[in-house]
């Protein structure tokens, strides 16, 4: 099942309307459509959006693997959840590409995955402490 049908299968279980989603997502009708046809993928911020929505995460939601639903009041292990997310950057290692503070489009390295993963590690480690 591709991102846009697991989009699909979400607003139809809520009973939503094309139209409803975008609204709440704040994007158009089109673009909602365009993410269910798979002709277009949803940036970050509205992954995020349809995360909290439908209370799913982005990794099922991207692709299909992990939890389709978070438990009500289940807490997520974050070091299960972060592996989960770098064994998946790797997999797709030469196919994903970011964009640099000057505007230039580069692909992500094998390099630059560890050296993103182990940022998002410090990051959360920190976020941890903090709460």
């Amino acid at each position: 099942m591709t991102t846009g049908k697991r989009i699909r299968a979400l607003r139809a279980a809520a009973k939503m309307t094309q139209a409803e989603l975008a609204q709440r997502l704040e994007i158009s009708p089109s673009t909602v459509g365009m993410y269910e046809q798979g002709r277009r993928q949803p940036d970050p911020d509205t992954v995020l959006k349809l995360c909290r929505l439908y209370d799913t995460t982005a990794d099922w939601l991207l692709f299909g693997s992990g939890m389709a639903q978070v438990p009500p009041g289940g807490p997520m292990d974050i070091d299960v959840l972060l592996s989960k997310w770098h064994e998946e950057l790797v997999s797709h290692t030469g196919r994903l590409f970011y964009r640099t503070a000057e505007g230039r489009l580069l692909m992500l390295t094998a390099d630059t995955i560890e050296r993103l993963y182990q940022a998002v590690i410090i990051a959360a480690e920190v976020s941890l402490r903090v709460q």
